[in-house]
């Protein structure tokens, strides 16, 4: 195993870690705040970079992660996840991008609650126009942002949902750069 990937792997242990003990945080404000007879109109589990691979040790962290937020006593009324669902989308074979979604449809059959999310630049699959397989790529159905739109249920790249009084606006900040032949995000 190399270097870089060990380090990944270990700091996914850690992220693994670091999220049990945030859960156990929030329970413990959660409780301290019900004593103080302040209510909550909505509880939200706030999801982000998960960067999901296809291998055996992110996939078992995500899933732990799902199965802890799904097991909450206090259980959360929605899941946002807030983009870079999967490692890395951006310049990939098809076939590796293909192979990642099948490690999220694998790993997400562990929540059961509802789920909003929105497009992270590492979610757009797109590949350089100096690619040999541009142009083969750019003209399948799945390019770009359709992909994850498909997967993540997204009704557009931005859009708002309404939940207990609260309005969420799941923005876009994403685009393509046509003389790049990819996607971006920010000013440019």
């Amino acid at each position: 195993m190399n270097t870089d990937r060990r380090n990944f792997l270990k700091g996914a242990g850690l992220l693994s870690a670091s999220s049990l003990l945030a859960f156990s945080n929030l329970k413990a404000f959660a409780i301290e705040k019900g004593h103080k007879g302040i209510k909550r109109q909505v509880r939200v589990a706030h999801l982000t970079d998960i960067h999901l691979l296809d291998i055996p040790a992110p996939k078992a962290a995500f899933a732990k992660v799902l199965k802890e937020v799904n097991a909450l006593q206090d259980r959360p009324d929605i899941i946002i996840n807030t983009g870079d669902s999967l490692m890395d989308m951006n310049n990939q074979p098809k076939d590796k991008v293909s192979r990642l979604w099948s490690a999220w449809d694998e790993v997400i059959q562990h929540n059961h609650l509802p789920m909003k999310s929105c497009i992270g630049n590492h979610d757009v699959w797109y590949v350089s126009k100096d690619d040999a397989n541009y142009v083969n790529s750019s003209q399948d159905a799945l390019y770009g942002k359709a992909w994850i739109k498909s997967k993540l249920k997204l009704p557009h790249e931005y859009y708002s949902f309404n939940l207990k009084g609260w309005k969420f606006i799941a923005l876009d900040s994403i685009h393509y750069v046509a003389d790049k032949g990819g996607y971006t995000f920010g000013q440019e």
